[in-house]
This record gives structure tokens, sequence and C-alpha cells, in this order.
């Protein structure tokens, strides 16, 4: 299978699926020894699984309408269900493996790790995600190849002969093809967007699809950091966000927000830990 990962990564110089465990690299270099990382619960794709779910129902409906439209041309039908149908089967496949590993790496409460577990864990999750990402850009142009063949039947061989069916199928078509890159675009949130605190430091590093965004703030910076549950929803799962207020200089208070982290509570208290180390061994530090 082509590397998709590694085109997007020489195209767009500010995606990068390895930032991670390239920016735990660095630390390790500069002898840093302890480390935490955080990242969403695996909670946000519950949130998220109802695109699954209508994106599965629209393919569904597609081959239908291809059946319709090709009942003349039952070879061109049986290979374009076909292609929809492996579409089908090897997204759900692919989508269920990575959410399974997901959780299995990233399930249990973040704690604070020596550096060189957090680099083991890391290139683990940057090889399984690299196969998802390679896997989910296959079937998005596999997707896309089937949407231009109908428009190019509509248009140069049935003459619009069925208009409405047809227009039906592109309009259906099209909006599965959004749907699949919002749900890449989210896919791509949960693995990608993560905080690390070190003694001292927070980084917090935020990916929108191919764009990307890194905010450094040092401890001396960083006037409260809180958590709440907003509602019942999160109490149940232990999940909600987690606030960091931040004083730039005396006029400009800013908010970082660490959105669907479990253990939210527990998490307050392990950053509270890890950041003021370097105050708790030197006491003239000002926190």
């Amino acid at each position: 299978m082509i590397n998709f990962k590694a085109l997007y990564e020489m195209i767009f110089s500010s995606f990068d699926v390895s930032a991670d465990t390239k920016l735990v690299e660095e630390f390790e270099r500069d002898w840093v020894e302890k480390i935490m990382i955080i990242k969403r619960s695996w909670i946000f794709w519950l949130f998220i699984s109802w695109m699954f779910l209508f994106i599965f129902v629209l393919m569904v409906a597609n081959s239908y309408l291809i059946f319709l439209n090709f009942s003349n041309e039952l070879m061109v039908a049986y290979i374009l269900v076909g292609f929809l149908a492996f579409n089908i089967i090897y997204w759900i496949v692919s989508v269920i493996i990575y959410f399974k590993k997901f959780k299995k790496i990233y399930g249990d409460m973040h704690k604070i790790v020596d550096i060189w577990s957090l680099k083991l864990e890391l290139v683990e999750w940057d090889a399984a995600f690299t196969k998802f990402f390679n896997q989910t850009i296959f079937n998005y142009f596999i997707l896309i190849w089937v949407a231009i063949y109908i428009v190019y039947d509509i248009v140069f061989m049935q003459w619009l002969v069925n208009f409405w069916y047809w227009i039906s199928n592109i309009v259906l078509l099209i909006i599965q093809i959004v749907m699949s890159s919002r749900f890449k675009k989210r896919m791509c949130d949960l693995e990608m967007d993560f905080s690390l605190i070190i003694p001292g430091k927070i980084i917090f590093y935020n990916q929108s699809w191919i764009l990307r965004s890194i905010i450094t703030i040092n401890s001396d910076k960083v006037k409260t950091i809180t958590s709440n549950f907003a509602h019942f929803i999160g109490s149940v799962f232990n999940y909600w966000d987690i606030v960091v207020l931040t004083e730039w200089d005396a006029a400009n208070i800013w908010e970082m927000r660490l959105s669907f982290i479990s253990h939210p509570t527990e998490i307050v208290h392990e950053i509270n830990e890890l950041l003021w180390v370097e105050s708790k061994e030197n006491p003239n530090i000002t926190k």
C-alpha cells in the first residue's frame, strides 16, 4: 500500500504523525527524566461514532442506487458495488482495530512516567496510527473514484436518463465523501492532539488536520489548573475538561482548555506534582 502518511508529511510541513515522539526525544537529549503526556479519552470516539454510523448508512444507500442506475449494465453495477462493499468492510475493520489499540494504550489514566517508557509507547502507537491513516486515505480515494465514474457515466454514457436517481446517487456520494473527510479529521485529532508536561513547562500541541499550533507555557505563567464535571455523562464516564489559566502579562489572561480528558481530577493533581518539581526542590523559585 502507498505510504500516504509519508506523502502528506513531505507535502505539508505542519503535518507530522511522529511529532509527539520527536518532542519526547528532544527532552530525552536534554536529560529530562520524568514526563507526562495527556491525550483525549477514548470516550471522544463515542461522541463522534454517529458520524461512523451515518457514513455506513450512506454507503448502503449508495450501493442500492447504483444497482438501480446500472440496471442495464449489471457487470458495471457489480464492480462499483464491489468497490463500495470493500470500502465498507475495510473501513469498518480498520476503524475498529484502531480504536481497540487506542483504548489499550491510552485507556488508563495518564500518569507521570519515565521518559524512556513513554518514548517506547509512542513509537508503538505511531506505527499503529500510520497503518490506520494509510488505510483511511486509501479508502477515501476509492470513494472518490466511484463518484467520478458515476458523474462521467451520467454525463457521457446515460445522457441524463433517470436523472433524479442519478442526482440522488451523486448527492449521497458527495455527502459521504464530506462526512468521511470530517470523520478522518476527528480521528486525527484523537491521535495528534496532545499536551506534554515536564518540570517547569507545559507544551500544548493542537493539530487541525494538516495545520498545527504549538504553545509552550512556563510554570511561572500558570495561575490555576482546574477541572470540573459539567453534566452527569461526564461524571458517569469520569471525563471532562481541564482548564489551565495562564498570565502572559498584567493585562492578558489566557485560558488553555484540554477537552475530553479521562480522570480529570486526578490528572490535575499529577500535573501539579510534576509541573512545580523545580519549585519544590528550590523554594526560592516562585510559582
